[in-house]
């Protein structure tokens, strides 16, 4: 699957489940899961002592809710982001 057939469908979850496409509610969404990223990274570490009953974040599942995030914001701006990925990798790639 493509990163746009990825992009519609998100399209399509945030028209079913009636999510917003404020840009402002996304933006503070996207702060929010990136920093249950890092949750998630730091509960990785071995040395790291969660608290009692304290939820447990899967980095994958934290990497899918920033997605989500990203490509609903750029549903909401009209950014089509795998022309945007394509093109500023092929700035930074140099291809031999």
């Amino acid at each position: 699957m493509s990163l746009l057939e990825i992009q519609d469908k998100v399209n399509k979850l945030y028209k079913q489940r009636e999510y917003t496409n404020d840009i402002m509610i996304l933006g503070l969404g996207l702060c929010e899961e990136a920093g249950e990223v890092a949750k998630a990274i730091n509960q990785s570490n071995p040395k790291y002592k969660p608290e009692p009953s304290r939820e447990v974040h899967l980095i994958e599942h934290e990497l899918y809710d920033c997605m989500v995030y990203i490509l609903g914001l750029a549903n909401s701006l009209g950014i089509n982001m795998q022309y945007v990925m394509y093109r500023e990798l092929a700035k930074r790639l140099k291809d031999d």
